[in-house]
């Protein structure tokens, strides 16, 4: 089309249309082999090249976030061993939660009691937000060599605890996992062990580290030493 030279426009039910070859290269794709282009099909052509635009400069906004957070908001594990907490505790499954009789599982359906349990046992979670999930199998050791080490120096039971260990990251296998507490105390005669971590999804933070750069997770889990069975397990989602 010439300059100054006004398109050929049909008017078909009250919608303008333009010959295709009079388009660019790149809407004449669109046209699907039709004769005419509408003025609908072009300002859809445009509003996707918007929006495709536009989903390009979020995702770039949360990777620039992503990498800010790490390295800004984010910190080595060893900075905040000092504020795990391994414990002696009174409480009592037997006498300090009432089962449902349906169960001898403890999970989130089975309270009864008033208040939630697993407040008995605190932890300084929320100092553990700051913890970067980038070397988490690493975390992992640091964090369960720390525990172990504070169990023995409190002359708790550390052999069992180990064991804990083994079995809750075979129940984990999808989950990187920080242990942040561990509280030895019983139900009835049989010695418990009740261990508190932070946890992210490892897929997650392998293929999309922008929404899982820190530890977004808490569970609870508590082992029966007798057995070694996981008698209370509680989780968010």
């Amino acid at each position: 089309m010439k300059k100054n030279q006004t398109p050929n426009i049909k008017l078909l039910s009250s919608c303008a249309f333009f010959p295709v070859a009079q388009l660019p290269t790149h809407m004449k794709k669109c046209a699907t082999g039709s004769k005419f282009f509408s003025l609908r099909a072009i300002q859809q052509n445009i509003n996707f090249t918007i929006m495709f635009k536009n989903l390009l400069f979020f995702q770039f906004f949360l990777f620039s976030f992503s990498l800010f957070s790490q390295n800004k908001i984010c910190k080595p594990a060893e900075k905040y061993l000092d504020f795990i907490i391994v414990e002696k505790s009174n409480f009592d499954f037997n006498i300090d939660i009432k089962p449902n009789k349906t169960s001898n599982f403890l999970s989130d359906s089975d309270y009864i009691e008033e208040y939630y349990f697993w407040e008995k046992f605190p932890t300084n979670e929320d100092t553990f937000n700051h913890i970067s999930t980038k070397d988490f199998d690493d975390n992992w050791i640091k964090y369960k060599d720390k525990i172990i080490e504070l169990c023995k120096i409190k002359n708790l039971d550390y052999f069992s605890l180990s064991k804990c260990f083994k079995i809750i990251r075979k129940h984990n296998k999808a989950n990187a996992l920080l242990p942040i507490a561990a509280y030895q105390c019983k139900k009835g005669t049989h010695d418990v062990w009740v261990i508190i971590f932070k946890w992210e999804i490892k897929q997650l933070i392998i293929k999309h580290p922008e929404f899982a750069y820190y530890y977004g997770h808490i569970r609870e889990y508590a082992i029966d030493l007798t057995n070694f069975e996981i008698i209370a397990f509680d989780t968010c989602k």
